[in-house]
C-alpha cells in the first residue's frame, strides 16, 4: 500500500479535504530537513490500532520524517477534537536504512489499556 503525497507545500483541496477515505488526503511540506506529512478527510470506520482506538472523521494527522546518516527517524500526531482531549504525539520511531533493508515503520498507540474483551469482534485484526 502506499500513498501520493504532493511536497509543495499545497493547501488542502477545500472540497477533497471533506472527501473521507481510508488514508486521509495527505499535503506534504519541507521543514528544513524535515518533511511535514499533513493528513485529514479521513473515515471514521478505521481504527488507529489494530486492537480498536477509534477516531472521528475529523482527525488529523500531522507526521514528521527526517534522515540522520543512516537513520530514518519518524513520529506522528494525531489531532481529533472529537475524541482526544489534546493532541497526541507518539515516541519517534529509529530505522537504520542498512541494518533493516526494506524494513517498515511501526508505531505504538496512544494507550496501554489493551482490553480486547471490549471489541465488538476481539479476533478481529485488521
Amino acid at each position: 500500500q502506499f500513498r501520493v503525497v504532493p511536497t509543495d507545500c499545497r493547501e488542502h483541496d477545500p472540497v477533497l479535504k471533506y472527501d473521507q477515505s481510508f488514508n486521509g488526503l495527505a499535503v506534504g511540506c519541507w521543514e528544513g530537513d524535515t518533511l511535514v506529512v499533513t493528513s485529514m478527510g479521513f473515515t471514521d470506520r478505521t481504527w488507529l490500532h489494530w486492537s480498536g482506538y477509534i477516531h472521528s472523521n475529523e482527525m488529523t494527522v500531522i507526521e514528521r520524517l527526517r534522515r540522520q546518516g543512516d537513520t530514518l527517524i519518524y513520529q506522528a500526531t494525531v489531532e481529533d477534537p472529537v475524541m482526544f482531549l489534546q493532541p497526541w504525539t507518539m515516541d519517534e520511531v529509529r530505522l537504520n536504512l542498512n541494518k533493516n533493508p526494506g524494513a517498515q515503520l511501526m508505531q505504538d498507540v496512544p494507550y496501554n489499556d489493551k482490553s480486547l474483551g471490549n471489541l465488538v469482534d476481539p479476533n478481529y485484526r485488521g
